[in-house]
């Protein structure tokens, strides 16, 4: 029997201003493309981070041109993302369902493995090299050899991997962490080791490490509804597309149920998940309110797609309200009322191409979804407007000691920028006389730590727009 899991869309932390409690983006006009460098032909955390969470607050793994010999070297770290540790790590090999998997071909027998590097590793932790050797899919040999401390000039490593009499292999996978992931309670955020001109040697060794210079990247794109997530599976198949089959506007969301292995991907959050599920959401203190849509279902097998609505007050929830979507093959309009009797602080939403309970046989199920708003805050023309006015407004991102902003106006406004964190805390303010036409503003962060950050834009008119930005 396959296993079915969840596989959360998140949207961003929004800290509102005033009584401002509307749906950033339901109206899915908006767009956004993040690149991600790795090193060809390996697996590594920053994809299982792009899996699991629909996007990378800042990557696992990094190019570094701190090489040991030609123009790059590569960099794992441990990091916390969503509350989570997060191992930086690095495979030749592919990402499965359940991590790291496959390799490549090699059928020699090399008596050790070398290669160079730096580290800053905490005392109680320690990067990791695997080597594994594999015969018609069933490993033979494994090994795992551990680094300690701190290495601020490169260091060379000699492991001997002692293969025995009769070893036949034919494929190796060879990978390296800045944490040790079978012991995952001993990994430090912040430890991390650069990595350069890994090799086996031994006589005869004419087969080596695919790209184990690090000389080699694949920049992959990946596109997602501003202030949304997506999900991937290890096919890289995304379970949110934009569409120009829409209700209104120019674009909706399409949310399709696809396979991961014996999973099933097919839900969205405005959250952000973690290993205790959802947190965070939008901030929303209304005791009484209704969701509304429109959404177009194709389901695949006996299937329902599913919206729901949850209130928080303090971590606490308040109440579950959900709706089933039944096959409709033009837009219909959906409207769930929702109250408490205690105000809440937070509201979360679920929109989910299938139920709780769906089966590989659910796969293919598509849910087209547009206009999510709250009755109390309608998408207006405007709103849909100052979205695109918005757009594209920061540079570099990531970015580090200064940050650009770029957004246009219709009309003079004073306007305030606000920098929040991701639990919603206030980090600054900054006031313009913000002009007709495009305006620019070069703002210093060199005092936030490294991290993920939210930009909010509030004109006097009450025009408004947040988005994310990484501190690397």
């Amino acid at each position: 029997m396959k296993r079915i899991i969840t596989f959360l869309c998140i949207l961003s932390i929004y800290p509102l201003a005033n009584n401002a409690q509307s749906i950033i983006n339901g109206n899915f006009e908006t767009w956004q493309s993040m690149i991600i460098s790795e090193p060809t032909g390996s697996a590594t955390a920053n994809l299982e981070l792009l899996r699991r969470y629909g996007e990378i607050p800042t990557p696992s793994v990094t190019k570094t041109t701190d090489a040991h010999t030609g123009l790059y070297a590569c960099k794992v770290e441990t990091q916390i993302v969503n509350s989570d540790t997060s191992i930086g790590y690095v495979v030749f090999g592919k990402n499965g369902e359940s991590g790291p998997e496959g390799g490549y071909p090699y059928t020699q027998k090399p008596d050790s493995i070398v290669g160079w590097f730096k580290s800053n590793i905490n005392v109680s932790d320690s990067g990791l090299i695997l080597v594994s050797f594999s015969l018609n899919g069933a490993t033979v040999l494994q090994k795992m050899f551990f680094l300690k401390g701190a290495h601020s000039t490169y260091t060379r490593f000699s492991f001997p991997l002692n293969i025995p009499v009769g070893f036949a292999c034919d494929t190796a996978m060879v990978g390296f962490a800045s944490s040790d992931p079978f012991n995952e309670h001993t990994a430090r955020p912040g430890s991390w080791v650069i990595m350069d001109d890994i090799s086996f040697i031994g006589t005869g060794i004419t087969q080596q490490i695919p790209n184990s210079n690090f000389e080699l990247w694949s920049d992959l794109t990946f596109e997602k509804p501003a202030e949304w997530l997506n999900y991937y599976n290890s096919e890289l198949n995304a379970s949110v597309l934009k569409t120009t089959d829409k209700y209104a506007g120019n674009y909706a969301a399409k949310i399709t149920t696809i396979a991961e292995g014996s999973h099933v991907v097919y839900a969205t959050y405005n959250g952000y998940e973690t290993n205790q599920g959802p947190a965070g959401g939008n901030p929303y203190t209304l005791m009484a309110d209704t969701l509304i849509g429109y959404y177009k279902y194709i389901p695949q097998g006996i299937d329902t797609a599913i919206v729901g609505v949850q209130l928080k007050k303090n971590g606490v929830t308040l109440t579950w309200e959900i709706m089933m979507l039944y096959s409709a093959t033009s837009y219909t309009q959906f409207s769930i009322p929702f109250h408490t009797m205690t105000a809440p602080d937070t509201i979360i939403i679920l929109i989910g191409s299938s139920t709780w309970y769906a089966t590989p046989s659910n796969v293919g199920s598509m849910l087209y979804i547009d206009e999510v708003q709250l009755k109390s805050q309608p998408l207006s023309t405007s709103i849909r407007q100052n979205q695109k006015i918005f757009s594209n407004m920061l540079y570099p991102n990531p970015a580090q000691g200064e940050l650009n902003i770029d957004f246009t106006l219709s009309s003079p406004e004073e306007t305030n920028i606000f920098i929040h964190d991701l639990s919603g805390k206030l980090i600054s303010t900054t006031f313009i006389k913000a002009n007709a036409g495009v305006n620019n503003k070069t703002i210093d962060i060199n005092n936030l730590s490294k991290g993920m950050y939210t930009l909010t834009i509030q004109t006097n008119s009450k025009q408004i727009r947040t988005t994310k930005f990484i501190v690397k």
